[in-house]
Parts: structure tokens; sequence; C-alpha cells
């Protein structure tokens, strides 16, 4: 996991740098609202610490920039208030931070906060591959959708010159099916007609009923 570690006194991001890299974290590191803009675009962190009492932009602010900026995936952030600051600005439901901890910090504390973040953004990893894989099988029925339909759409076509003979009404219960009725005038003037419902759905429903069809009319 990557953090941005952010504060303007260098004693404070020495000592949270050196705790987090203890802890097998990946860390960059930030000393005023600006640069926590710039460095969250370019480095992608996982998860962000930040003191509120940065200059340029409160954290609270930076808080609300970074989560307008990065609405396509969801990023953490832990605010580092003073001693006696008003909680209620964090747990507000205007503050878009996601946690906090106090000064001085405590550093077990602080670990545990990491490793729930931790957890919950593994949850996210593997949710978000879950949303692509599903996107990617919808993708592929929509695909197969398009095909069967063309399928169809053809067997239809064979038919138009038959339409003055024989009425009838099919329609599938979702896109296609493997449902037929094919109607043909003989050279003798004869009309056959051939209903058929395959076993099965979507596109192997769809090319048996082609090979079907492609034997009635022959």
């Amino acid at each position: 996991m990557k953090i941005l570690i952010v504060d303007d006194t260098p004693a404070n991001l020495e000592v949270l740098t050196t705790y987090c890299r203890r802890q097998g974290y990946s860390v960059v590191t930030a000393g005023d609202g600006a640069e926590v803009i710039e460095i969250s675009l370019r480095e992608s962190p996982d998860l962000i610490l930040m003191a509120v009492g940065i200059p340029v932009m409160s954290g609270y602010e930076v808080a609300s920039r970074i989560k307008d900026m990065l609405r396509d995936r969801w990023v953490p952030i832990i605010l580092i208030i003073p001693q006696g600051e008003d909680q209620g600005l964090v747990i507000d439901d205007t503050c878009e931070a996601d946690d906090y901890i106090t000064k001085p910090i405590n550093l077990k504390i602080l670990r545990k906060k990491l490793r729930v973040m931790e957890r919950v953004i593994e949850m996210q990893r593997i949710l978000v591959e879950s949303i692509k894989d599903l996107q990617g099988y919808y993708n592929k029925v929509e695909e197969e959708g398009r095909l069967a339909k063309q399928v169809m759409e053809r067997i239809m076509r064979l038919e138009e010159g038959n339409k003055e003979s024989v009425e009838y009404w099919i329609e599938p219960s979702n896109r296609f099916s493997g449902d037929l009725i094919a109607v043909a005038r003989t050279p003798s003037n004869n009309i056959h007609i051939m209903l058929a419902d395959v076993t099965g759905h979507g596109l192997c429903a769809a090319l048996i009923v082609l090979s079907i069809s492609r034997i009635f009319y022959s």
C-alpha cells in the first residue's frame, strides 16, 4: 500500500515516514496543500495521512478537493488533528475525510487504523476486479445476442416472399430464442410450414435453427 504523508513540520514528517516504511508501506510525502493535489495526481496513493494545519490549503479543504478529483476510485483520508481541536469538524457530514487521529500520535492506534484501511482497500480492489469480470461477461453476452439476432434476421428474410400466404406472430421472451416458424411454397404451389423449438438458448440454439431452416428451404 502506498501512503501519502502530509505535514509541514519536518520532524513529524520524518517520524511518520520512518514508522510507515518499517510497517512495510511505500511512502511519498508533501508539505502543503498544493503539493498534496499535485502528488496525488502523479503518484496515485492508496491512502493519505494528512495534518489539518498545513499551509496553502487546510487539510479539510484538501480532503474535499481530493475526493472531488478522484471520483473514479476511493482513496481513504486520515486527518491528523491537534489535541483539543473540535473533533466535530472531522465527523461532520461536510468533511470529506474518512477517519482522524489526534496529536501526539499514538503509533499503536495509527497502526490499527492503517491495517483496517488496508483491508478495506483490498476488498475494494477485489470488488473492482469482480465488476470488470462481470462487465466482460455482460459484453460477451451482448455480443452473442447481436450475432444471434443477425442469424434470426437472416432466417426471417428467407420467408419474406411467403408473407402474403401465411400470417404468424413469434416473439422471444428476450432478444432471441430457439423457436422457428418456417414457410415455403413448392414449385407445385403447395405451402409447407415447419414449427421448430430448439432446446437451449442464445447463439447455440440460433445456429441450430439456422441449420434446420437451410434443410427445410432446400
